[in-house]
C-alpha cells in the first residue's frame, strides 16, 4: 500500500529511511515524547503532556506541495496590516486586511486560498488593533 506521496511503514525508523524524512526523525519523536511523559515545554512555548505522546502501531508519511488556489491580488502590506507604497513604504494611517490585501497579512501577494476566511478575520483584528493604537498615540 501506498505510492511516491504516501508511504506507510511498521516503524518510525522504516518510515524515515522510506519517505527519506530527516535522518533524525527517530532522535525528534523520542525527544518529543520523552518530553511530552514528563509534562515538559516543547520549542514552541507549548506544555506537553502525555495525551501528546506519538506512537505506533502504523506510521504514515504524506508528502505534500504547496499550491496556488486563487488569486485575489489586492494591495501590498507589512505584518502590521499597513499598506506599503510602490517602493515598500508604509503609507501612514492606511491599513488593509481581507480580500484587499490579498488575504494573507504581510505581503498582498494573492497567495490566498478559498476558505481562508480566518485569514481575513485576523487581519482585520491586526489592522484594526494597530489603527487603533496609531490613533490613541497621536
Amino acid at each position: 500500500m501506498g505510492s511516491a506521496d504516501v508511504v506507510y511503514a511498521s516503524s518510525l525508523k522504516d518510515l524515515q529511511n522510506q519517505s527519506g524524512i530527516a535522518a533524525d526523525l527517530v532522535d525528534e519523536v523520542t525527544t518529543f515524547n520523552a518530553n511530552a511523559e514528563l509534562s515538559l515545554t516543547d520549542e514552541f512555548g507549548r506544555v506537553l503532556g502525555p495525551g501528546d505522546v506519538i506512537e505506533g502501531p502504523e506510521w504514515l508519511a504524506a508528502r505534500l506541495r504547496p499550491g496556488l488556489a486563487k488569486n485575489f491580488g489586492g494591495v501590498w502590506t507589512d505584518m502590521q496590516a499597513h499598506v506599503l507604497d510602490e517602493y515598500g513604504q508604509v503609507i501612514p494611517g492606511l491599513y488593509a486586511a481581507g480580500e484587499v490585501a490579498g488575504m494573507i497579512p504581510g505581503g498582498g501577494s494573492g497567495t490566498g486560498f478559498s476558505g481562508s476566511s480566518s485569514a481575513c478575520y485576523y487581519g482585520g483584528r491586526l489592522a484594526g488593533a494597530n489603527a487603533a493604537a496609531d490613533a490613541t498615540a497621536e
